[in-house]
């Protein structure tokens, strides 16, 4: 099912199921279904008490082997992740905003992927899809609110850094809408590299179910 125009960048609560499983996931998982509760809301900084959006993602697989629970909080913080699937992580996530490039409007992405490939930068921001060959790239959503670093700016999308802990790979995301049979999809591109150099890109395609996440 698409997404409905309810569901935004600033709104992705509800429950999704994934398409095009990238092959990190595949490999840990199989070809097994995956469905994704997400609920979006603000929470305090438990420090200095700062309001955060905070995102809290749960997976379940078809297999029955389990979930995974993950807390994204979207103020570029480093976070410790840990689950069966991928271990021990430290993750940052944020909004970022988009600007005009040649006519286009593209995600400000400052990549953190260590690699000298410009094509992973392309493909981030959705110049080029998984094959390198041109892709129609993301749906520009202007936000509706304001959050720092992306006031007035012409596209909202969510910027994710994740790092194995024992340096073994890393993994570059972002979020957004895209148009893939004329129907509107929540996608997420990822490109996966390990300590060698060696890279991988691949795009999820989430099934919008309902609007439920608990």
């Amino acid at each position: 099912m698409a997404a409905p125009n309810a569901c935004t960048i600033e709104n992705l609560s509800g429950t999704w199921t994934m398409q095009g499983i990238n092959w990190v996931v595949r490999r840990a998982i199989g070809l097994a279904e995956v469905t994704v509760k997400k609920h979006q809301f603000v929470s305090d900084h438990p420090e200095t008490s700062t309001p955060r959006v905070q995102i809290t993602i749960v997976q379940t697989t078809s297999t029955g082997m389990g979930g995974t629970l993950d807390n994204r909080y979207l103020d570029w913080s480093e976070n410790h992740q840990e689950d069966r699937l991928f271990g021990n992580t430290k993750v940052q996530t944020r909004f970022i905003g988009g600007s005009s490039s040649d006519g286009k409007v593209l995600p400000n992405l400052e990549l953190q992927t260590p690699i000298d490939d410009p094509n992973i930068l392309k493909f981030l921001r959705g110049e080029i899809g998984d094959n390198l060959e041109p892709s129609e790239g993301y749906l520009v959503e202007a936000p509706k609110g304001g959050f720092p670093g992306v006031v007035n700016e012409e596209g909202l999308w969510i910027h994710v850094f994740i790092r194995n802990q024992t340096g073994l790979w890393r993994a570059e995301q972002v979020w957004g809408f895209e148009n893939i049979n004329n129907e509107r999809r929540l996608v997420r591109r990822t490109v996966t590299s390990d300590n060698k150099g060696n890279h991988q890109f691949g795009r999820l395609v989430y099934n919008f179910k309902d609007s439920q996440y608990e």
